[in-house]
């Protein structure tokens, strides 16, 4: 396998690039929203969940792999989780660290004005670097001479053999709301957080870190700058309405985005606010 960075240009008019790194492990991500496609761990194991309905067309979102949400989370005046995730960014460069990590990085630059959906002006930085981890850095700079407040998520599907026997770790203890319960609050009691109906809350304040548990793996999720964790999957009644989603696919993936989904981010004129996701695959250990 060749180290380093490839570039493909696709038929939908998208551009594709492909880090590949000397322990085994690669990623994929395209111009298109800064969307990350596939991470492939050192073993060479598929960690993202792509739908085999998935949509590649300007204007969608594009359903698995990691979206950018940005600068709001779900509905409202803006498209669904804003408009990062439709936008077309910029391809800066790669480089090969000192470490043997290689990191690539996208910007997007937002003008903004009275006539733009989102008045603010601001520029997004999204820099992904690949060793035996994957580590994903957003930044988010207000470039214009007013404050602004801003929601964001790392809105990340993994891939999973059956969601009902995955588990994560590390949010016993934390208040969640429920958004399929009219965001009623409640206190987390389990050490395991399984999906075996339809899920869809927000964990408050969560660890920064936390683990996905399958079988003999777990996939370990670090986070800084992101206050909280969503735990998500429509199971079959709402896969059943989701158009980019194949009904039987809810059971493959399992949605824990860190995010800042709960209080917005304030930024002043000047400001930069940086957010940080690292995520190891590793093998259990026998007992």
């Amino acid at each position: 396998m060749d180290v380093g960075c490839g570039v493909k240009q696709g038929s939908d008019g998208f551009t594709y690039y492909t880090l590949s790194h000397a322990s085994g492990s690669q990623v994929v991500v395209t111009d298109y929203g800064a969307h990350i496609l596939s991470w492939r761990d050192t073993r060479g194991v598929e960690r993202l969940f792509l739908s085999e309905k998935a949509v590649f067309a300007r204007g969608k979102p594009i359903r698995g792999g990691i979206p950018l949400v940005f600068p709001q989370f779900g509905k409202g005046e803006l498209p669904s989780h804003g408009f990062a995730r439709i936008s077309t960014w910029n391809f800066v460069g790669s480089v090969i660290e000192q470490s043997g990590a290689i990191t690539a990085t996208f910007s997007l630059e937002w003008r903004g004005g009275a006539d733009s959906m989102w008045r603010h002006a601001c520029e997004l930085k999204l820099e992904v670097c690949l060793s035996h981890e994957l580590t994903i850095t957003m930044k988010v700079k207000n470039q214009g001479d007013t404050p602004f407040s801003f929601f964001s998520a790392l809105h990340t599907y993994y891939r999973v053999s059956e969601v009902s026997k995955v588990g994560v770790e590390g949010l016993s203890g934390c208040d969640y709301l429920d958004f399929l319960k009219g965001h009623a609050r409640a206190r987390e009691e389990r050490a395991l957080v399984r999906c075996d109906a339809a899920t869809d809350r927000v964990y408050v304040g969560s660890p920064d870190t936390l683990a996905l548990d399958e079988s003999d793996t777990r996939v370990v999720i670090e986070k800084g700058g992101l206050a909280d964790t969503v735990v998500w999957n429509p199971w079959l009644e709402g896969a059943q309405t989701i158009s980019d989603l194949s009904q039987e696919e809810y059971s493959r993936f399992i949605c824990v985005e860190s995010g800042n989904v709960v209080h917005p981010v304030l930024l002043r004129q000047g400001e930069e606010h940086v957010s940080r996701q690292t995520l190891r695959a590793e093998l259990k250990r026998p007992t």
